[in-house]
């Protein structure tokens, strides 16, 4: 017979995530410092075999260094790496690439910490990871709504890299290129599907639909739409600016302890 019922699995809550952990930390000797409700509580869209592969990577890391016991900090470090990638820690950079570097994700840092609606940082590195120089990373939360101004913070906090190395060098790299395509989709979304813009209305505008019924309608949308889109991201990074001038010495003294230390966690970021 037929079975035409959509069944939607979708990534577990903290209390499913924390069972799941259970599960896999049977057979697995942990430190008594390991608290996986804590855990589960920082895995925020992470699925069951995210989860298994979070401390299976975390027993690597403590077996690598001759531990006996899996640790809290072998299941940090196994985080980074489920969820972004291996740190190439052997990728040598010269002084300016550590500066520049520094410099744009301290921007990115001192956003999240000051933006009232954001989570705060769990970790900022100048590690090169991926095909990144570094990165920063907040505090995964549990979040089913998002108003519009958590959204506009966002944008101002992704934006935060490139504004500091051109509030620093006069200048600035290629190396916010991700951070302009992800912040471009957001508006874009905000815009477009999520009815966030008060002279484009709470109307869904899709471009391809708008194609079939007539192209120059679609064509006179297009040009509002990107206008709409320019305006939104200019007036969000000029209130960027505004506010790492008020901060600058900040951005200085996070760069001289990320230079030393490499990686922050959120306690370093507490006590710098």
């Amino acid at each position: 017979g037929r079975f035409d019922r959509q069944v939607v699995v979708g990534a577990p809550d903290a209390k499913g995530r924390e069972e799941i952990l259970q599960v896999h930390a049977r057979g697995k000797k942990l430190a008594p410092d390991v608290d996986l409700k804590d855990i589960a509580n920082t895995t925020q869209g992470f699925t069951g075999a995210d989860l298994e592969n979070l401390l299976n990577e975390a027993a690597l890391h403590a077996a690598r260094k001759n531990k006996k016991e899996i640790s809290m900090q072998d299941v940090k470090d196994s985080f980074i790496r489920v969820a972004l990638g291996t740190e190439k820690k052997s990728h040598i950079k010269t002084e300016l690439e550590r500066k520049i570097t520094a410099y744009h994700e301290a921007g990115h840092a001192i956003l999240f910490e000051k933006m009232p609606d954001l989570s705060p940082v769990h970790t900022v590195s100048i590690i090169p990871i991926g095909m990144a120089g570094g990165y920063t990373m907040p505090v995964p939360t549990e979040k089913s709504f998002r108003f519009k101004r958590s959204m506009e913070q966002e944008i101002v906090a992704t934006f935060g890299g490139r504004v500091a190395e051109e509030m620093i060098f006069g200048d600035y790299t290629q190396g916010a290129s991700k951070d302009i395509e992800q912040a471009t989709n957001l508006a874009r979304n905000m815009v477009t599907r999520f009815g966030m813009s008060e002279k484009m209305g709470p109307i869904l505008y899709s471009l391809a639909e708008i194609l079939v019924i007539a192209e120059i309608m679609a064509k006179m949308l297009q040009v509002r739409l990107i206008a709409k889109l320019e305006e939104l991201l200019m007036r969000l990074t000029t209130r960027l600016r505004k506010s790492l001038k008020k901060i600058e010495m900040d951005l200085k003294e996070l760069l001289s302890f990320s230079l030393k230390r490499k990686r922050l966690v959120a306690t370093n970021l507490e006590k710098y």
